[in-house]
């Protein structure tokens, strides 16, 4: 499909400097206008089409954009604008990118950027692309003047499939209440570098990242109040604002032990039947022994007083009875009597 697109970008080049323009652009008062027709059905489908803006450095980079700055443009995955210095960037100013794999910012700086700057761009994993990426970065990029001086509250109101956050070494001294509330693939977040002012309600997102499984990965210090200059936010919450446990903040409702532990229901259940079952098991054993030191006493109960037991008469010691055959071991005396031997 051939598709005709006009893409205009204002860059400010030093009037030193020789202009190059590609195949297709025209220059003039520091304006390129380029008029292309560019067929997509012959793109391979083993890359992703990329397009790539590197401005000049040394000061003649400079770009100022428009809501209209890249009209047709939506067939490209993955974009990259290198070293470029923005005057300006207006509500809108990436909208006609649309849907993207990728989309980076490297080096330059960026001044007067409008809070939808990025309005309309969408950056999605293309699974269909040999590399799927999904992923959007500002890399080595001075913001003018010196940061995020505050956090606006929906700031990040849009920006639902970011799963990694980075705003290390910015001016800002907190962060508003449940700022990452709209980002439910929110999955890392760094804040190194921050001069955190520390209050219990200030410091609100120590228990937000633990509760929905998000990792801080940074460390971060307390400049106020003084008597706790450089000290960790954690110590901070910890001495200050920790309540306790929040037993009910899980899925099963639970109880709190002395801010020891919490126990569900199940649990303590599970619990209370294992104690009666180790007493049981007790008593059961102990009866048992009892029951046997019963039963060996009653089999002795026969025997005479003193423990001796009555002698048994030896049968050679037996006078055999008249007509009675003689014990084996016997002979028959003459005169037909019978003795035993002894």
């Amino acid at each position: 499909m051939a598709l005709r697109l006009l893409l205009t970008v204002v860059c400010l080049v030093g009037m030193t400097s020789a202009v190059t323009k590609p195949t297709g652009c025209s220059y003039s008062l520091g304006v390129f206008t380029c008029d292309y027709s560019v067929n997509t059905s012959s793109f391979d489908i083993n890359y992703p089409a990329e397009l790539t803006i590197q401005c000049q450095t040394g000061g003649g980079g400079l770009m100022t954009l428009a809501a209209d700055s890249f009209t047709n443009l939506g067939y490209y995955n993955n974009i990259r604008i290198i070293n470029c210095e923005f005057t300006a960037m207006p509500a809108s100013s990436f909208a006609n990118f649309g849907t993207v794999n990728y989309f980076s910012l490297e080096g330059g700086n960026m001044d007067n950027v409008d809070k939808d700057a990025l309005l309309g761009l969408n950056v999605q994993k293309d699974s269909a692309l040999p590399t799927p990426l999904g992923e959007f970065a500002m890399i080595d990029v001075d913001l003018v003047p010196g940061g995020l001086p505050a956090v606006p509250l929906d700031m990040f109101s849009t920006t639902t499939m970011v799963t990694k956050l980075t705003l290390d070494n910015n001016p800002f001294t907190y962060i508003p209440d449940n700022i990452f509330g709209s980002m439910p693939a929110l999955g890392q977040v760094s804040m190194a570098g921050i001069n955190w002012e520390c209050t219990c309600n200030n410091l609100w997102w120590r228990d937000y990242v633990n509760s929905n499984g998000i990792s801080f990965i940074s460390p971060s210090t307390c400049t106020l109040p003084t008597s706790f200059y450089g000290q960790s936010t954690y110590s901070y919450y910890s001495r200050v604002c920790d309540n306790g446990l929040d037993c009910d903040g899980g899925k099963v409702p639970a109880v709190d032990f002395g801010g020891v532990t919490c126990l569900t229901a199940l649990q303590i259940t599970i619990y209370v039947f294992a104690i009666l079952g180790f007493f049981g098991a007790g008593a059961a054993l102990g009866l048992a022994i009892h029951t046997k030191r019963q039963i060996g006493g009653a089999g002795g109960a026969g025997a005479k007083p003193g423990g001796m037991r009555p002698k048994r008469m030896s049968s050679n010691r037996i006078k055999n009875a008249p007509g009675s055959k003689p014990p084996n071991g016997t002979a028959r005396p003459p005169g037909g009597s019978r003795k035993a031997f002894n």
